[in-house]
């Protein structure tokens, strides 16, 4: 199931034409987010600030899938595992998405030495700058459901951003889900310890 999720993951970022080529990149530090809660996850290597009313999971959301790896998940509402046909873009955590819910996933692809990894390209100064016309809603999205698939790299290494954002959301939660990504830091000194499949 996780390899044909990891190919359906692929099938997506080629269909959006959102996979580019690229260096890693740091990017400037985020404004100052007031009353956002800062989290640092040692074991992953990250620290991200969440803002008032956002939830982190506290288990992935997409257990099943192995490669890529889900490393955060944050969201206006509780996260939950449900078992779907769409693991590979958190189909349990969206089907409780209401509309007006955002949910943030970041999955990080495997180690491969071999790899140039040309669909990765540098992280943006700002992912709110990266954002495109979004394709129609899949895994079961209600209708006016916005989704975006945001491959980049950072800290040599190579991640995907899922953002999911209900029709009814208003604009700051639309701006908070974008933040929250903007204010993420990896640490390069961690690296994925399991192999990139494809």
């Amino acid at each position: 199931m996780a390899r044909l999720a990891l190919s359906a993951a692929v099938l997506l970022c080629l269909a959006l034409g959102g996979c580019g080529a690229g260096e890693p990149s740091r990017p400037a530090l985020p404004p100052p987010t007031t009353g956002w809660t800062t989290h640092h996850d040692e074991r992953r290597g990250f620290t991200m600030s969440l803002p008032e009313g956002w939830e982190r999971a506290e288990k992935t959301v997409s257990p099943l899938l192995t490669e890529p790896r889900e490393v955060l998940a944050a969201a206006t509402y509780p996260l939950r595992h449900r078992p779907t046909n769409c693991e590979a873009f958190a189909g349990g955590a969206r089907q409780d998405l209401g509309p007006a819910d955002a949910l943030v996933t970041i999955q990080e692809r495997g180690f491969d030495r071999s790899s140039q990894w040309s669909d990765f390209p540098p992280r943006p100064a700002s992912f709110a700058m990266k954002r495109a016309e979004p394709p129609q809603p899949a895994c079961g999205d209600r209708p006016g459901t916005e989704t975006w698939w945001l491959p980049f790299t950072d800290a040599g290494r190579h991640f995907y951003a899922l953002v999911v954002i209900g029709p009814d959301a208003s604009r700051r939660v639309h701006e908070e889900a974008f933040a929250l990504i903007d204010t993420l830091r990896f640490d390069p000194a961690v690296q994925p310890d399991w192999q990139a499949s494809g």
